[in-house]
């Protein structure tokens, strides 16, 4: 969790809680912002999702979140024909999913992430190779 020093002017509510609860929506909005620029891959410029993902602070989310996110860039990578770095956050998002909770069921869905990136890139060989 990252920490937000806050200054309490509400009287009844110590610098501490006032902290506690900016933490805590701070949780809250980094993977709700993980998963829409996900959906954005689907619909929208592939520029606002890097965009969108520059503003996530990955320190703020589960393993799992930042394997969506990872996902989210790498889509969105592969579909600017930016291999590369597509490949990267496909690296990445397969490092965080590995050491998440969910990674002993979840690798399909990364894998499918990783070759859609690179068929939009053209790199058909490689994707077979990927799948």
């Amino acid at each position: 969790m990252t920490t937000t020093n806050a200054s309490a002017d509400t009287a009844g509510v110590s610098d501490e809680q006032a902290t506690n609860a900016i933490n805590a929506v701070t949780d809250i909005i980094a993977p709700v912002i993980a998963a829409a620029a996900n959906a954005e891959t689907l619909t929208d410029s592939r520029l606002e999702v890097l965009a969108t993902m520059a503003e996530v602070d990955y320190q703020n989310l589960d393993r799992y979140g930042a394997t969506m996110a990872y996902g989210a860039e790498s889509m969105a990578y592969g579909e600017l024909g930016q291999p590369d770095q597509a490949v990267t956050k496909a690296l990445e998002a397969d490092e965080a999913l590995t050491l998440s909770e969910q990674g002993k069921f979840l690798r399909q869905p990364l894998t499918g992430f990783h070759t859609f990136a690179l068929v939009a890139a053209g790199r058909v060989a490689e994707a077979v190779d990927v799948a």
